[in-house]
Parts: C-alpha cells; sequence; structure tokens
C-alpha cells in the first residue's frame, strides 16, 4: 500500500514522468497514494503536462492530495490539472 511516494532528487527526466504517468493513469495502480514529491529532478515543462493529463484521469491516484514539483513557478506547468493539490515552487 503506497500512501506516499518521494521520488525527489532522483535525476527523473521525461522519460521517467511519462512511465510514471502512465502507471499512475492505469486503473487502481495506486488507491491509496495520498503525497508525491517530484521536486529537485529534471522534469521539463512537457514532462509535467504529460503528467497533469494522466492526474485528470478518473481513477489516477484517486486519493492524492499533495503532488509537489520543485521548478519555476509556472500557471502553464500545472494548466490542466483538475485537482487543487499541485504545489509548485523554487
Amino acid at each position: 500500500r503506497l500512501e506516499r511516494g518521494d521520488l525527489r532528487a532522483n535525476r527523473i527526466g521525461d522519460g521517467g514522468i511519462k512511465a510514471l504517468s502512465v502507471a499512475l493513469a492505469t486503473d487502481g495502480t495506486a488507491p491509496r497514494l495520498e503525497t508525491l514529491n517530484l521536486s529537485s529532478n529534471m522534469v521539463s515543462d512537457e514532462g509535467l503536462k504529460v503528467l497533469a493529463i494522466a492526474l485528470k484521469k478518473k481513477q489516477a491516484a484517486p486519493s492524492l492530495k499533495n503532488l509537489t514539483v520543485e521548478s519555476k513557478p509556472s500557471t502553464e506547468r500545472v494548466a490542466g490539472c483538475k485537482r487543487t493539490w499541485v504545489v509548485a515552487r523554487h
């Protein structure tokens, strides 16, 4: 039962975020995931858009309340997210 995912500072790039996005978008993959920290990685705006699209799916991490993405704050980075749990900070 994964409730917290701390993937900060793991040198994750867009390829890794795309793979994570596919996994999270699959029904039942992470039903109890409440917190996901992706700060201090190498994810571009494009990678974050892919993640946002994946998380919009109805059953994609339905318990997720906190998503941390450390980067330049930008409305484009979180555009498309329908939930209010996105945190972007320097």
